[in-house]
């Protein structure tokens, strides 16, 4: 009776044990599963990432305007004009290590000078506008203390001109007479100068542009 009663004792042990690695068997089943979908996930957000990330560079590398770009002005030849514009252009932009960048337009060109203080900032501005009088062609300019911000281009006709080159590569002479402080030679120079003379030719445009008369 006894040994009936240890054998009973003894499966109902081995039944438990059985029991303990069937469940023990079905949770690592579990995680084991859990952690492959984790891992999907993983990779799945990782070559989003990676697409996201490689779009962003084609953008970026679609928005970089080249030499080949630009819209020159009528009764200016296109061959000509790239040879003229080649010495002011950034290489990034198809230039010869110039600083001027080609404007979102395509119709002309921009760069920031920045000076040693607003004095000789003022005085490289004063030097440009009386060029620009007597060349009877003025820029789209702004200026925050020490730095100014230059955009040449041709309203009429429309595109870059061949004065527009003249003109920029005058600014270029000037701005090494008055001691020009040289930064790295990227676009983000440009910054909040660049975005401030965007508006205020907006609002020159606007202000020019005659209102339509309403019938009451």
């Amino acid at each position: 009776m006894l040994y009936v009663y240890n054998c009973c004792k003894y499966n109902r042990k081995l039944l438990r044990s059985h029991s303990i690695r069937r469940k023990a068997a079905a949770k690592i089943t579990f995680l084991a599963g859990h952690i492959h979908k984790m891992m999907s996930y993983s990779d799945k957000s990782y070559s989003n990432i990676s697409k996201n990330l490689m779009n962003d560079e084609e953008k970026k590398d679609k928005s970089i305007l080249t030499i080949h770009d630009v819209q020159f002005s009528d009764g200016y030849s296109r061959n000509q004009g790239m040879q003229d514009i080649c010495g002011l252009l950034r290489s990034s932009e198809g230039g010869r290590e110039g600083r001027w960048a080609i404007s979102a337009d395509a119709r002309g060109i921009e760069r920031s000078f920045k000076f040693k203080g607003f004095k000789k900032a003022w005085a490289f501005m004063n030097i440009v506008a009386a060029e620009s009088v007597q060349k009877n062609h003025h820029p789209e300019w702004s200026n925050i203390y020490n730095t100014v911000f230059i955009r040449w281009t041709t309203h009429s006709p429309i595109g870059l001109s061949e004065l527009d080159i003249k003109i920029a590569q005058y600014c270029d002479d000037q701005a090494k007479e008055f001691g020009e402080i040289t930064t790295d030679n990227t676009r983000e120079d440009l910054g909040a100068d660049k975005k401030l003379v965007d508006n205020i030719v907006d609002i020159a445009r606007d202000c020019g542009t005659p209102k339509k008369s309403t019938v009451s």
